[in-house]
């Protein structure tokens, strides 16, 4: 409807949760290209917990009954018998699953086994972390699984980048991006494009390269810090092997990364993305 109102031919579409709808996207715009975007799981898994602890605080409710009351809801007579701390306040007596049409701890929480129960184990303990690095791992299998059942070639109609692989040579990987999106642009243009989005003269400022939380050995949760790591090395595996396995640096040299997940795809009339 958009790209008829429009009178458009390309629709791109940026949303983590594209990336549990792969096989649904594709068979929706056979001719899509998706952009499968990556970064350092650990992280990702550090900004998840920040981002859920702001959205907690912005709410006022009460973080652990929220994602126990996620799995299992109470269903009350009224809202307003509840407190105002609590989900059932804040969505008039809605669960949250029927207020945003998904579950909503984790961010991306779709019954997929055996993650599913591993996350519900890991809430009921309150081992929060533990909870975010498994949907992070479900996220990432489920899209490269969907990846190889489609058949999408690296190149061709997928193209996979990595966060901090922006940061420490934006101009190359994005001039690669827009090649493999078949959008031309001059030098200018690019660099015009990237001074927007916080690179000057098409270039990360060191302060972001530089900054402390881009040290993944820095990064402590606790005591759970351990079990976390575990749950993501075959995550971190893959993101620290990326260079090797990836035929976009077979040809180009780009200095050191880390990692994130998203995918968005794009197509001549579509795109969509995914990713945590």
């Amino acid at each position: 409807m958009l790209l008829y109102h429009y009178k458009g031919k390309r629709f791109i579409w940026k949303n983590p949760l594209n990336g549990f709808r792969i096989g649904y996207l594709y068979k929706l715009f056979p001719d899509a290209k998706f952009v499968h975007i990556a970064r350092n799981p650990i992280k990702t898994c550090k900004s998840q917990i920040l981002m859920e602890e702001s959205n907690v605080r912005g709410f006022y409710i009460n973080a652990k009954e929220f994602r126990q009351n996620d799995m299992n809801p109470p269903r009350p007579k009224s809202h307003y018998d509840a407190p105002r701390e609590s989900w059932v306040y804040l969505f008039h007596g809605q669960i949250p699953n029927d207020f945003f049409f998904q579950m909503w701890y984790p961010r991306v929480f779709p019954r997929t086994v055996p993650e599913f129960r591993k996350i519900t184990h890991y809430v009921k303990q309150d081992k929060i972390a533990c909870a975010m690095a498994q949907a992070i791992s479900q996220h990432e299998r489920v899209a490269l699984e969907a990846f190889e059942r489609c058949k999408l070639k690296e190149g061709v109609n997928l193209f996979t980048m990595y966060q901090e692989d922006l940061l420490d040579n934006a101009t190359l990987v994005a001039t690669k991006l827009f090649e493999y999106l078949e959008l031309p642009l001059t030098k200018e243009e690019l660099i015009a494009i990237l001074e927007k989005e916080d690179f000057p003269n098409g270039q990360a400022p060191i302060k972001r390269i530089k900054s402390p939380s881009n040290n993944e050995n820095e990064i402590d949760f606790g005591n759970e810090t351990k079990e976390v790591y575990d749950i993501l090395e075959g995550c971190s595996q893959r993101y620290r092997m990326r260079k090797q396995n990836s035929k976009f640096y077979c040809n180009d040299n780009v200095t050191t990364a880390n990692t994130k997940t998203k995918t968005t795809s794009n197509t001549t009339n579509s795109t969509t993305s995914n990713g945590i």
